[in-house]
């Protein structure tokens, strides 16, 4: 919609349509949480299923890579249709299947023409059954290590493993290559029982009725286990590593940031507007579809360092923790010092409050069509209810955006005082042997 032929503003036109969503939360006898959101007109309902804490969060060392074949075995067969059966029956009825892993959980997600809901109901809850066959596992080696080596030197990555010491949070969410053709069937299926259960299920309709979406969750997605068992809480550490290789030298500093339930998360994400422009497209990285780390062309570090390094900022949020961090890319080793005291500048600088009301308005403004953008969509929507269903409240779309306009200036400095004081985590990739300060110089630098 242009705004010369409307005169309504993106951000105005993105909230507009979603004044018309209507929500609503139940949970049913056996656990499982059941979430619809009915937008007028929608021609196609999307329905995502859920399984909380069956992400790489959940794996222990042994069980290293199960939710990325968890995830492959979603489009074989089940315990109950081969999988040409189940492929027909998605593929008559005019559905898309997609299988999705973040670091938290699982998504199994179907988007079909509302006529042929019911009729694909039943391959979709048969998917959270996988058969589990050594030679189904051994068929996927190939394909899981060709996806994820393209990640072996992933900032993301790095910055998680290091924030929270390759536990919880900083299990690897691609396999790693020490793992390469060595995950064996029994303990993927360890991991399944341990975590598909109803009580860590969440199914999520848009565009379907709620007493419908009901039904189908009690007649074809509760038939798991009752308790599931819970993973211990995951600890921000932060420390410091360098991982030297020939490539462009690349640095980023993070800390602990807001969880997903935190009424500090809009603030944090307002923060990351005004340092390295708007960029939410769900709160966790995902590993279909994951916004990789994008140079950013506005906000206060591009200013700052304009011609020295591209540079962004990337905020994720957990069910329990979350991680704020910057990063920045240079083309000269030596820079790297003068890159750093640049990140460090403007994040004490935005720390204080030395910001003008232009520019938290231009935040806001920034951080809210980011959201409003990805709420429009369906896959955004059912994530967005997904995740707050399973590890946070249950605020609405509208209920966040509007958190989101009401942030101030005292609450992003807040939020950013916070991240100084804490531990923080320093993270450089490529030519970064020589020409960065030392974890200890860095942290002084922080604290004065």
């Amino acid at each position: 919609v242009s705004t010369q032929s409307t005169g309504v503003s993106p951000s105005r036109h993105h909230a507009m349509a979603l004044r018309n969503l209507t929500t609503k939360v139940t949970t049913l006898k056996n656990g499982v949480r059941v979430v619809s959101a009915q937008k007028p007109e929608v021609p196609v309902a999307s329905v995502g299923l859920f399984v909380g804490q069956a992400g790489p969060r959940g794996e222990q060392v042994s069980t290293t890579g199960s939710a990325q074949y968890l995830r492959r075995l979603g489009f074989k067969g089940t315990q109950n249709l081969d999988k040409d059966t189940k492929n027909l029956l998605f593929e008559s009825n005019g559905a898309e299947f997609q299988v999705d892993v973040a670091r938290e959980y699982l998504l199994y997600n179907v988007d079909v023409p509302h006529a042929s809901l019911e009729a694909v109901a039943k391959p979709l809850g048969e998917s959270l059954h996988p058969k589990f066959e050594e030679y189904l596992i051994e068929d996927e080696h190939s394909i899981v290590e060709l996806e994820s080596a393209p990640f072996e030197h992933d900032l993301g990555e790095k910055v998680n493993q290091v924030a929270f010491r390759h536990q919880g949070l900083g299990n690897p969410l691609y396999l790693p290559p020490s793992q390469y053709h060595k995950v064996e069937v029994d303990l993927v299926k360890y991991h399944w029982a341990k975590y598909f259960r109803n009580k860590n299920l969440a199914v999520v309709g848009v565009g379907v009725d709620h007493g419908t979406l009901e039904n189908l969750a009690t007649s074809e997605f509760s038939a798991l286990d009752w308790d599931p068992e819970q993973t211990p809480k995951s600890k921000y550490v932060g420390g410091e590593s360098l991982y030297v290789f020939d490539a462009a030298p690349t640095v980023a500093i993070g800390f602990e940031a807001p969880s997903l339930g935190s009424a500090d998360r809009a603030a944090a994400l307002v923060a990351q507007s005004l340092l390295g422009g708007a960029s939410f497209s769900s709160s966790q990285a995902y590993f279909e579809g994951r916004a990789q780390a994008k140079p950013i062309r506005t906000g206060k570090l591009a200013t700052a360092l304009q011609g020295k390094a591209s540079t962004g900022v990337s905020y994720s949020a957990y069910s329990d923790s979350g991680l704020f961090y910057v990063h920045a890319s240079y083309e000269n080793s030596s820079d790297g010092s003068s890159v750093v005291s640049g990140i460090i500048g403007e994040l004490k600088a935005a720390a204080q409050g030395k910001f003008g009301v232009e520019d938290l308005a231009k935040a806001k403004t920034g951080a809210k069509l980011s959201v409003l953008q990805a709420l429009e969509t369906r896959s955004g929507l059912v994530r967005f209810l997904g995740e707050q269903s399973l590890f946070a409240s249950s605020q609405t779309p509208e209920q966040f955006v509007k958190a989101v306009s009401d942030v101030t200036v005292e609450d992003v400095k807040r939020v950013l005082q916070g991240f100084l004081k804490s531990n923080p985590t320093f993270v450089g990739l490529g030519d970064v042997a020589r020409g960065l300060p030392t974890f200890a110089e860095v942290k002084e630098h922080l604290s004065k």
